[in-house]
């Protein structure tokens, strides 16, 4: 029986279209991947690693108010090292003298101070103590503790402004007006995390701030805390005092999913407690998650496209495999040779109705 010889290149032809299908269902899953882990990734919510702190001396009852705020420089406090502030707010009738105490990756680089540290003024002075291991020893619990490595800023007002509302736990919290000291740098941590996949940036972000208030200590307790070492004598909390970190205004694309404690506006990233807090959220621009689902759409269908193609190519790669059974050569050798056709009108059929599908789907996107 006469045999038609194989066409020059068809071999080649053939791998070539195989090579092509591998790799756009390859791709088409690769993508989908990608986008749908970026869409669906969560950032960091891990408390950060340090804390801000204010003590005064022990025995020395004082009824100022006094307001304890860490802000960033530039809202959201972007960057591995951020830009933040530290501030002291002081009202009442008497003079205060207390200590600010910044530890871990709390601590400033390029530390400045507004008033200028080291500086006495009329209204009073502040100067910094670098301590290599501060620890302190609760008299209450009879429980030691140690802070590490803690910049210290000694602050005394000799005369704080006059308080404009009485002190309350109530929320919301009265305006604080008071005399202020301000200690400004850049912090060792971030404080605003994103999440990352490369040169990906998810839509979700969360801020992670310090703790504002003594770590590892009763919220209620307020001392005294005798000191063992970096600093002398006993101290204890303030009675009368308000913690606050202001991050900035939300925009009008800001989704909150996620605040602990509870945000004090429901229009800026702001947090305002009477104890001790270490704040947390979670935010999602509307507008970059709006943009990652279309495009989550887009490789969806793409994905569609390449598991079809494989799937012909699998279904093709099976039935070569077989051997039928009761054929004869040269019906076998006939069978074979219009496989091919049949493969490439079958993957066309497949393809046009993937492409079908997907114009639908985008024109009802479109019309909604």
């Amino acid at each position: 029986m006469n045999r038609k010889p194989p066409k020059k290149g068809s071999g080649f032809r053939a791998r070539l279209g195989v090579a092509a299908i591998l790799l756009v269902g390859l791709s088409s899953v690769a993508c989908y991947a990608v986008i749908s882990a970026t869409v669906n990734g969560q950032p960091s919510t891990a408390p950060f690693s340090g804390f801000v702190a204010l003590l005064q001396t022990a025995g020395r009852f004082s009824q100022d108010q006094v307001e304890l705020e860490a802000t960033p420089l530039v809202p959201g406090g972007p960057g591995q090292r951020p830009a933040l502030s530290y501030q002291v707010s002081v009202c009442g009738n008497q003079p205060f003298s207390g200590v600010l105490l910044i530890g871990g990756d709390a601590r400033l680089s390029h530390l400045q101070g507004n008033p200028a540290l080291g500086t006495a003024t009329a209204a009073g002075e502040a100067s910094l103590q670098d301590l290599p291991d501060l620890a302190f020893l609760n008299e209450g619990t009879g429980i030691p503790f140690h802070l590490g490595p803690v910049q210290a800023i000694h602050i005394t007002m000799t005369s704080p402004l006059q308080c404009a509302s009485t002190y309350s736990t109530q929320q919301p919290l009265p305006q604080f007006l008071g005399r202020v000291q301000v200690v400004m740098g850049q912090a060792a941590a971030p404080v605003e995390r994103q999440w990352r996949l490369g040169w990906w940036a998810g839509p979700r972000s969360s801020q992670s701030w310090p703790s504002i208030g003594l770590p590892g200590v009763n919220a209620n307790d307020l001392g005294e805390f005798l000191a063992l070492g970096g600093l002398h004598g006993a101290w204890m909390r303030l009675t009368r005092q308000y913690f606050v970190v202001s991050v900035g205004g939300l925009q009008p694309m800001a989704l909150i999913d996620e605040s602990r404690p509870s945000l004090s506006s429901s229009t800026s990233l702001d947090w305002e407690e009477t104890q001790p807090m270490q704040p947390i959220a979670v935010v999602t621009n509307t507008t970059s998650m709006s943009a990652w689902q279309n495009w989550l759409v887009g490789a969806g269908i793409f994905l569609g496209i390449g598991g079809s193609l494989m799937a012909s190519l699998l279904y093709d790669w099976a039935r070569s495999k077989q051997s039928p059974a009761g054929i004869s050569d040269d019906t076998g050798r006939q069978v074979r040779q219009e496989r091919p056709a049949n493969s490439t009108h079958r993957t066309a059929a497949t393809t046009a109705a993937v492409l079908l599908l997907a114009w639908i789907i985008g024109s009802r996107r479109r019309q909604t």
